[in-house]
């Protein structure tokens, strides 16, 4: 049954105004006083007479009676009367592995989640379904009724994770559904899940072949590529390989066999694929592989130059893929002779060692580090003789200390804001550069450390591999658009760069990647589906369990409409004209 409920019942007070406009309407009525002679004595009866007159008189407006029908009407509106009926309805939360490996048994267990939720009654139900990913990151994917609608979603869901925990996702499931709700798990193969989970697993095992593992190194005149290949079923396969321009060849691997292909290119060859012939699961068929390019990361020494080439010596050990440019170098080095905030030259990533001439001299100086990525993990024992002192600086507010020596900072990291957004970092020794720290590990890993954070944000060309999928971050020049061609596809897309930053998420589909800006090349990567894990079928099973948790949750469902509203608000301007009209003739 059904009941009449008022969404903003407080409003019924309006009906107050009622007896205030009938008020206002006798008011407004003239009492007419007629004189009778010298007949003063029947005054009296011609008062009441005409009081009688007055009530008749303001039950026959008009006026009166549209305007009543208008704040009726009106208190209608404002106190929002709905329709409210109980309705069963029921939850069902749809828990998808994202594994990749399950694009193997796509139409498997789509048609097994109809079979089984017709045979446990679910589809006979007025049942609100919603479809979650397993990893917690996915999220809600679908919500609705319709059931074709959740089969087109689940179509189309990203199945694109490796192994991973999912009982975050099903806890999730559980906090949407409620306590009485039903959850269902789809997976290629047996779980251990909670009592109140149905568990449906529809996968079977597959005789797979597929590349594992792959490395890209420059040698000499040539460049080379070792490919893994796995075999994962417990059977001898069979498989045609074929390697860029090559003619194909075939390869037999034995049970659980993994093998090794290498292949050398000359360097006018920039790009090599490798594919499988098909079979169930196509993903690990096909390797794609660029040949690898590192960034070269612009290196320049500013201050004393006599002293150039021992730093210079120092940092080409430190990290081997250095271009030393002074005119326009991306980090640099330079010798202060300061305090930390007297620091002011353009915004760069720099190393400096300063040179401050009151230093405390200790016998002993006690490192003791933070937890900051640049020095956590590192050794710092105690220094004497390495140290010829440190001297009394002052920071700034967003100065981060990463090494003390009791109050006063041993290394000093700086970060510093450019107009675009683009954040550079600064690293503050305080010592000086010829002390023998160069000798000492911690410092030399944090200094190589900060290097290679530089050589991630300089705008250079690279050319990598990347596992797919991935989110790439690349760091450019300028603000704009860029052009992205994936796999060597004729037809591009643009993303904007956002704080010097462009960030592109990548798919399972992904073998290649060009970035370019106004046609010049600013990276290219090549992607793999390089986890042993998904390419392995032995596990899969077809597998059903029935939960212990009974479906059904009675909910109150509203039923509103708000087109009477509209007619209502029609009606109300019409009676207004109406009385608008009448008052007029009247008045004329």
């Amino acid at each position: 049954m059904g009941e009449l409920s008022l969404g903003s019942p407080i409003f019924l007070w309006a009906l107050l105004s009622l007896p205030l406009l009938w008020l206002i309407h006798a008011l407004q009525l003239k009492l007419h006083k007629k004189l009778i002679g010298t007949l003063f004595l029947l005054d009296r009866l011609e008062l009441d007479h005409y009081q009688g007159s007055r009530i008749r008189r303001l039950l026959q407006s008009p006026s009166l009676w549209l305007q009543t029908l208008v704040l009726l009407f009106l208190t209608l509106l404002l106190i929002d009367p709905y329709w409210q009926q109980e309705i069963r309805t029921s939850k069902c939360a749809i828990v998808v592995d994202n594994s990749a490996s399950m694009r193997a048994f796509k139409t498997e267990f789509q048609d097994a989640l109809e079979t089984n939720l017709k045979a446990w009654g679910v589809l006979s139900k007025a049942t609100d379904f919603a479809l979650f990913g397993s990893t917690i990151m996915s999220g809600k994917q679908h919500q609705g009724q319709q059931w074709s609608a959740l089969l087109t979603a689940l179509h189309n869901m990203p199945l694109q994770g490796g192994e991973h925990d999912m009982s975050p996702a099903l806890h999730l499931a559980r906090q949407w559904v409620g306590a009485n709700g039903c959850i269902v798990l789809l997976s290629d193969h047996p779980r251990k899940v909670s009592p109140d989970v149905n568990m449906i697993s529809c996968g079977h095992k597959i005789d797979n072949v597929g590349f594992a593992g792959v490395s890209a190194e420059n040698q000499g005149k040539e460049w080379a590529v070792e490919a893994i290949i796995r075999n994962s079923s417990a059977k001898s396969q069979t498989r045609s390989l074929a390697i860029s321009q090559q003619s194909p060849r075939v390869i037999t691997l034995k049970a659980q066999e993994i093998r090794t292909i290498t292949a050398k290119f000359s360097h006018a060859i920039t790009k090599a694929q490798f594919s499988l012939a098909h079979d169930a699961f196509a993903l690990d068929d096909i390797l794609t592989v660029v040949k690898p390019q590192a960034k070269k990361l612009s290196m320049g020494i500013t201050g004393e130059q006599n002293e150039g080439q021992f730093l210079k010596d120092r940092f080409d050990l430190l990290y081997t893929k250095l271009h030393w440019n002074q005119e326009n170098p991306y980090l640099k080095i330079t010798l202060q002779d300061a305090q930390l905030s007297a620091l002011s030259e353009p915004l760069s990533y720099r190393i400096i060692f300063h040179t401050i001439k009151h230093k405390v001299r200790p016998s002993v100086l006690s490192l003791v580090p933070t937890q900051h990525e640049l020095v956590r993990g590192l050794n710092w024992p105690p220094l004497g003789a390495e140290l010829s002192g440190l001297g009394e600086i002052s920071l700034e507010h967003e100065d981060l200390v990463l090494v003390w020596h009791r109050s006063l900072p041993f290394l000093v990291l700086r970060s510093k804001t450019h107009p675009d957004g683009r954040v550079f970092q600064e690293l503050h020794i305080n010592t000086e550069y010829k002390d023998q720290l160069w000798s000492y590990p911690s410092f030399v890993l944090s200094l190589h450390r900060f290097v290679e954070n530089a050589a991630k944000a300089c705008p250079a060309y690279e050319r990598a591999n990347r596992k797919s999928p991935t989110v790439l971050d690349i760091p450019v020049k300028s603000e704009g658009n860029y052009e992205l061609c994936w796999n060597e596809e004729n037809e591009t897309t643009t993303i904007s760069s956002q704080k010097g930053w462009l960030q592109i998420p990548t798919h399972m589909e992904s073998k290649s990647l060009k970035v370019s800006h106004k046609n010049t090349p600013i990276a290219e990567y090549a992607f793999q589906l390089v986890d042993g894990r998904e390419g392995d079928f032995s596990k899969a099973k077809t597998f059903l369990s029935k939960g212990n948790m009974d479906m059904g949750e009675s909910i109150m469902s509203q039923q509103r409409s708000d087109d009477w509203k509209i007619l209502i608000i029609l009606l109300v301007l019409s009676l207004l004209m109406i009385d608008w009209h009448i008052r007029g003739r009247r008045n004329s």
